[in-house]
């Protein structure tokens, strides 16, 4: 209503006459549809564009390598790396004692890194987690990478799977890393993922739980492609986990419950954002186009538009039916649900000091 309208702050009876709700000639603008269309096909453009261009590595955002496109050097790899033994019957009780820890003498390096896979920080930050692991458990948690495990004096003929359990094996027995273990093995020839188990660690790790744990390595670290530095971090998770809450309520052996730890990936994160903008903008457009405004007229003639009806309505009662049942008693039962469960057997071998160890890998 135009400020001419108002006569001390009451409004003229020509105006109430008329029903008058607003004389404005002003009116609401009407919604451009096609604008808001073209400014939501716009933004799911951009945002498929940002999925393309935004880099993933499916690596977990925590834990992830520090420097996951390290390049291997030639002046950082070991001058005289290990070498595994021979497993002839005639030098068998002098690689017994040859293996056998030095009482006092200091823990060798948790993190071997003889074919230099790992740079300087994750080699840092590795060593970090498997000592803070091991000391909480007594379990000394071992990786090593090696650019042969055909670094043996045994001269037999051997599958690559073989080649990475002896040298994997014999690594632990003739360094000083006590009776109870897990080592990591990445061989680089031949192309070989090993996990070896030592004492303890070998009812704890069944082969089905460790086949488990091969799996979760392959899954986050692509190993094909170089990506090394990965899979030692997936492997020091899940072998906290097992020790952890791995073991049966005895103590003795691994339950036959799989331990799976939960990672959220970068290229999840990426999906996840993407995707909520994409149901956030076209939330806000359908809400927009629903919500468009009319335009409405200048003046609503309250009498002539606005209809009452009016109806006299009347409740007659009819009838009462009523209907009786006997209701017997009786006795009833309860069931349970079952269960059923299975043990995931290990098996052992044993290395060329005697020791018997367990394991599985995998080639890449």
């Amino acid at each position: 209503m135009t400020q001419a309208n108002w006569e001390g702050g009451n409004v003229r009876a020509a105006d109430q006459e008329k029903n008058i709700v607003s004389t404005f000639k002003d009116r609401v603008p009407v919604f451009n549809k096609a604008r808001w269309f073209s400014i939501l096909v716009i933004g799911l453009v951009i945002l498929i564009a940002l999925w393309f261009i935004l880099p993933s590595s499916g690596h977990p955002l925590t834990p992830r390598p520090k420097d996951k496109n390290y390049t291997p050097s030639a002046e950082f790899k070991a001058v005289q790396p290990f070498v595994a033994k021979s497993h002839d019957e005639e030098g068998a009780e002098a690689r017994r004692e040859e293996a056998k820890d030095i009482p006092g003498r200091e823990r060798d390096p948790l993190v071997v890194d003889q074919a230099d896979l790992f740079s300087a920080r994750d080699e840092n930050l590795l060593t970090e987690k498997a000592t803070r692991i091991s000391a909480e458990f007594n379990t000394n948690l071992v990786i090593l990478t090696v650019d042969s495990a055909k670094l043996s004096e045994d001269t037999r003929e051997k599958s690559a799977s073989i080649w990475a359990r002896d040298y994997a094996d014999d690594f632990f027995d003739y360094n000083q890393y006590g009776d109870d273990g897990v080592l990591l093995l990445i061989s680089l020839d031949p192309r070989q993922v090993w996990i070896s188990t030592t004492g303890t660690a070998i009812p704890l790790f069944s082969d089905a739980r460790i086949e488990h744990m091969l799996d979760e390595i392959f899954k986050y670290a692509d190993l094909s492609n170089g990506d090394y530095a990965m899979a030692p971090y997936i492997f020091l998770d899940h072998v906290e986990l097992n020790l952890q809450k791995g073991w049966n309520e005895s103590g003795t052996a691994g339950t036959d419950k799989f331990l799976t730890k939960k990672y959220l990936t970068d290229t999840e994160a990426k999906a996840a954002l993407l995707a909520g903008a994409a149901l956030a903008l076209c939330f806000y457009v359908i809400v927009r186009l629903r919500y468009a405004s009319r335009a409405v007229p200048d003046i609503y003639d309250v009498r002539e538009l606005a209809i009452a009806s009016e109806s006299d309505l009347q409740d007659k009662y009819i009838t009462t039916k009523t209907t009786t049942r006997r209701i017997s008693s009786g006795s009833g039962g309860s069931g349970g649900g079952g269960g059923s469960s299975g043990g995931g057997g290990f098996s052992s071998h044993s290395g060329s000091s005697g020791s018997s160890h367990g394991g599985g890998g995998r080639g890449f």
